[in-house]
This record gives C-alpha cells, structure tokens and sequence, in this order.
C-alpha cells in the first residue's frame, strides 16, 4: 500500500496540523466530563458541548435536539466516554421518547469496550444495556429497514438467554454484524471503513496500491474539497477518484484551516501494522523529526494498547523507522522523564523490549501456561524500574500469551 513515494511530500504546513489535532484532543478530553458533572439543575441530563467533533448519523426523529444528543452521544461512545455518551442518549429521549435509535445509541454505550473487558469487568452487570436494546426494539416499527438492522444486531450481544456462554455470544455478534453488513455495506454503523484515514476531522486521507489507477472513497458528512484538482464533494456518499502517479487522494472538509507553506514539506508513511492497521508516521525531512502516535512508547513501558497490537508486524515495524532518516520523536504520550522526545535509541530500546517479552512469554505458553498462570507469574525484571511496568505487565503478557498460546 502506498500514501507517498519515498521522494515525495505533501506540502503542507506540519505545525498547522499538529496545532489542529492537539486543539482537537485537548477539547475532546476537557469537554466530556462537562457532559456528567455540570449538567443544569433542570432535569437535564446532558448539555451539547462544542468541540466534539463533526460526525453525525440522521435518525428517524423530527426533533433537533434529539438528533443532536444522538450525534454526541455517538462521538462520546466511539471515544470511549461510555458514562457521557450514556447521559447523551437519555437527554435525547427526553425531547423523543419513544425513538428507537435513541434506545439503541443507550444499549452501545452501556455494553462492553475493550478496555472493560481486558480489565474484566462485567459486560451489564444491571441488565440495563438489555433493557434499552429492548426498549428499541420494542420500537422498531417506527425505524428503517438499516436502522431495524442495527438493532436486531446489537440484541444479540444482550441475548444471554439464547447464547449463555459469552464467547459464543461474541461469536454469533460478530456473525449478525457480518450480515448487516452485507445488506448495507455503505453504512458506517454496519461497517467500519478501515481503508481511509482521518486526520483530526477535517482532513481524509485515501491509501491507494502501486497498481491502482483509480479507487473509491466513503466521504464523511459536509461538503469535501479534493486537494489534487479543487473539486467539491457532498459527504455521505462513495465516490471514485483517479489515483495520480505523484499524489495520494487527499481531502478537506469545507471550512477547514490548511495552511500550506512554501518550503515545508510533510511525509506521511504507512509502515505496516502496528497498534492498528491505520497508523501513520509522519516525518519532516528537513526537520529530521517524525511523529508516531502510541505505537513506541519514549522510556516507558507498554500500556493498554498493547492489548490490541500486531505483536510480530510491530517488530518489523520499528526496525523499519528505525531506516528513516530523523533524529527526533514526538511520541503519541509524553516521554519520560521530563516530557521528553524520543531517540532512535528508544524505538531500539522498545524493539529489544518487545523481543524479549515475546521469549519469555513463548516459553510458558509451550507448556501450556497460557492465559493462566502465565498472566499472574511472569516477570520481566530487567524492566521493572521502567515506569508503567506494573500497570502494563499483565497486558503485554495477556498479548503474548494470544500470539504463542492461541496463534492470536
């Protein structure tokens, strides 16, 4: 897959993007727990907060105020924020009550994420995820046919009565959500698009193969500029652009601040899989500074999204920044001690880390020792001054132990 031969750049002005993404985070972080803890004495439950995000997905509501508690609530629950998206999609049903996708948005916030899992925690402890997917589907005469779809989707990771055993469950979720998909593949609830990249969200990025001379693109909602001829786009549709022998299909959304400066050129490099199967590095060939978003950690250890990594596709990863020519990293959390950038010495550091951790964990797996009592016994302690090693340890373990005990 290619996003830019390696002599070529996208000239645009990094600080303008790293500035956007930043203003971006730090809204997200800030603006969510707003959602919780100040909410009026009225008997709101939520109020709408600014900076969210632009995503949005139309109901069958004819009330404005519940399309847009829906559309918070789903920027909330896609980000993690369950207890703020949950307060959302309440505050929706009060202005429509009887709202089928309102119910559903409340049954995806209060089910299971990862994190929940990996921590072991209950998926509904008080069944109320349950009872607000029956709700909606209580209701889902009043909804459409993608919208029935998505619901009779989401009863299935709650119908514990017909699958008890929750990894069969799990099993036949993912096997709903497959056919969902196959009746409605342009819906974005029903299928994540996993082929473009957002940065921030107002810029779309389109990989496209060596050998391909055209490809579709899903465009989000609002009015998209291609950046290559200046041509405008509705969002909400799939479209088809021709792929361009010295430029990527490269998008802005209408109204968007993109700077671009003479003399500053910005790379973007798709290395392989990693922490996703979507992260990029960014480099600045004049600057010798590249920017990798969680993939290695600068003198810490591995945290929790180790869980969900590329275990052996990490480690060609790494060794291939390591053949990029910069001298600096911004890592995607601060690095320590003292907030500082990262070395090549660190991403050699991390890929030793990594290898060793795999070793270790290979042996218990080979006698059978995986996930118990391999995730409570290991040790690695040749790293247990790094900070984070307490908190990260049974995570990496619990990665490893998928990869030689299960094939994972």
């Amino acid at each position: 897959m290619r996003l830019a031969p390696t002599n070529l750049a996208l000239e645009t002005h990094m600080k303008a993007i790293v500035t956007a993404l930043t203003i971006s985070l730090v809204l997200s972080l800030s603006a969510a727990p707003l959602l919780a803890q100040h909410a009026p004495d009225d008997g709101k439950l939520a109020v709408l907060v600014n900076g969210l995000g632009s995503y949005s997905r139309t109901i069958s509501t004819k009330s404005e105020l519940a399309q847009k508690f829906f559309d918070q609530g789903l920027r909330l629950v896609y980000g993690y924020y369950s207890p703020e998206a949950t307060a959302s999609f309440k505050e929706g049903l009060r202005h429509d009550p009887d709202n089928p996708m309102l119910y559903w948005g409340l049954a995806l916030a209060l089910g299971p994420i990862p994190n929940s899992r990996f921590q072991r925690l209950p998926d509904d402890p008080k069944e109320e995820g349950r009872k607000a997917i029956a709700e909606a589907r209580a209701r889902a005469a009043k909804a459409t046919p993608v919208e029935q779809a998505l619901i009779e989707t989401l009863w299935v990771r709650y119908d514990s009565e017909r699958y008890i055993n929750r990894d069969l469950r799990d099993a036949e979720y993912i096997a709903a959500a497959r056919k969902t998909h196959e009746r409605f593949p342009k819906d974005l609830e029903a299928a994540k698009v996993n082929d473009e990249f957002m940065l921030g969200d107002e810029l779309l990025i389109a990989p496209v193969d060596d050998d391909q001379n055209s490809r579709s693109v899903y465009l989000p909602m609002g009015i998209w500029t291609d950046l290559r001829t200046n041509r405008e786009y509705k969002g909400r549709q799939t479209i088809t652009v021709d792929v361009q022998p010295d430029a990527i299909p490269l998008f802005a959304k209408n109204g968007a601040l993109v700077p671009l400066a003479k003399g500053t050129v910005l790379e973007l490099h798709y290395m392989g899989l990693n922490h996703s199967d979507s992260n990029l590095v960014m480099r600045l060939p004049k600057e010798k500074l590249v920017f990798i978003v969680d993939t290695i950690p600068v003198g810490t250890f591995p945290g929790r999204g180790f869980i969900d990594i590329y275990p052996l596709e990490t480690e060609q990863f790494m060794e291939r920044v390591l053949k990029m020519d910069w001298e600096r990293m911004i890592p995607g959390h601060p690095g320590q001690p003292g907030d500082r950038l990262g070395t090549k010495k660190d991403v050699e550091d991390q890929l030793a880390l990594v290898r060793y951790a795999s070793d270790e964990v290979k042996k218990w797996a080979r006698e059978g020792k995986c996930w118990e009592p391999a995730e409570k016994e290991v040790k690695l302690d040749k790293y247990e001054s790094m900070p984070g090693y307490q908190a990260g340890l049974p995570l990496v373990v619990r990665r490893y132990c998928g990869l030689w005990g299960r094939g994972t």
